[in-house]
């Protein structure tokens, strides 16, 4: 049962439902398959190199599960 008060439509508050899972389920994978639990990272010229190595290792991992 999904209770808002915000989506009159069923069908609406379905997609928005499903489409915050997957959101979730893609931040756990960047937590914990892709290690992105500690950054451990004291400059923000190295943090913003290593979130950039780690979205482009995301995509390709979604990319080969897709085909998998």
């Amino acid at each position: 049962m999904l209770l808002t008060s915000d989506i009159k439509d069923p069908l609406e508050a379905l997609m928005v439902y499903r489409d915050r899972d997957a959101v979730e389920k893609c931040f756990d994978a960047l937590k914990n398959q892709l290690d992105m639990k500690h950054l451990r990272i004291y400059s923000s010229t190295s943090m913003g190199g290593k979130l950039f190595v780690q979205f482009i290792a995301f995509i390709l991992m979604s990319v080969l599960l897709k085909k998998c």
